[in-house]
């Protein structure tokens, strides 16, 4: 196989949907947006008499031209074979540097067959406890009476609770940042959390992939924002993407309305798998227990691979890289 630089957003993400992408990380919005926020980003495909084999979209940190370290979220998409020693080189080469390290969190399903790949190609799987390989995934593709009778009998009876109280859910239409972020930050005191997204952030990302993002909104009988909940969409996949509440939101079981509202319009939509974006059951039981009740199946994704130029490299990464997310 060989492996070209890409140069062409709308090609590329042509190109990626044609491929089933596990990840919206992978398409060139993701991209951009991690663009605006100063990354340096890549994207390079292989072919096989002319056809495309495999995509992977690369950000990238460097270091002179010494070293390069290589993240990819989510990917890479297509055939797992064509990430070797070959590619290896190729991005080295590409880089014009003496060494390489390259880790990817895969959004692939965790089998058998994909694991003995990456490890016959020279891949070290790596684990961290802050970094849960885990999601649930709600199969959209039957009737909407079965996706409601999958919902346990405590998440049915919040879901009718929610319908009954004073509150407002709708999709807005024309959503303030600004505004967002003010209820990310009560929701953050509440929980004791760091910044889940900047102002700025939350303005980007629904800029950049526009249409693809259903955003419902919940508001109190006086106006007041009280909860959201967003999902992307590409093709027949949609993800879990933004999601805040207040403590008024708790009061009026928004979370449920919003919730099961974005699955039902996914299934209006022929939308065929919802991905409720990762599960940590040992960190955050409250939220496991949440998505656990909408009778999702629980995933594994093939998780966090990384390969380097040495194997003394990749233990000083790896030290560096569990020292920063252990002080996060």
């Amino acid at each position: 196989m060989n492996w070209e630089k890409c140069l062409s957003n709308d090609f590329w993400d042509s190109r990626l949907t044609q491929l089933s992408c596990p990840s919206y990380m992978q398409y060139s919005a993701w991209g951009t947006y991690k663009e605006r926020k100063g990354e340096v980003v890549c994207r390079y495909l292989s072919k096989e008499n002319d056809e495309i084999k495999a995509m992977v979209q690369c950000f990238i940190k460097k270091v002179s031209n010494i070293l390069a370290v290589v993240w990819v979220p989510g990917g890479p998409a297509g055939d797992l074979a064509a990430f070797d020693k070959t590619f290896y080189r190729f991005l080295k080469r590409e880089l014009k540097v003496k060494f390489l390290y390259i880790r990817l969190f895969s959004h692939h399903i965790r089998d058998h067959k994909a694991v003995t790949t990456l490890n016959e190609l020279g891949w070290k799987n790596f684990r961290h406890k802050k970094v849960s390989p885990y999601s649930m995934m709600v199969n959209l593709d039957r009737d909407l009476e079965g996706l409601k009778s999958s919902l346990t009998k405590n998440w049915r009876h919040n879901l009718k609770r929610s319908g009954k109280k004073p509150a407002i859910i709708q999709k807005w239409e024309k959503p303030d940042s600004k505004e967002m972020r003010a209820l990310f930050h009560s929701m953050e005191k509440i929980k004791g959390i760091g910044e889940q997204f900047s102002e700025e952030e939350i303005s980007h990302l629904l800029e950049l992939f526009g249409d693809n993002i259903h955003l419902l909104q919940c508001s109190d009988p006086d106006g007041n924002l009280i909860a959201i909940r967003a999902c992307l969409t590409i093709g027949d996949h949609s993800w879990d993407l933004f999601a805040a509440a207040n403590d008024k939101a708790r009061r009026v079981y928004a979370s449920y309305g919003l919730l099961w509202n974005l699955l039902s319009h996914c299934h209006a939509n022929n939308i065929k798998r919802y991905d409720l974006s990762g599960v940590d059951k040992k960190n955050n039981l409250g939220v496991y227990n949440f998505k656990k009740g909408t009778g999702a199946d629980h995933i594994e994704y093939l998780g966090e691979w990384d390969m380097a130029s040495s194997k003394i490299l990749r233990f000083l990464i790896k030290k560096v890289i569990h020292l920063k997310r252990k002080l996060q």
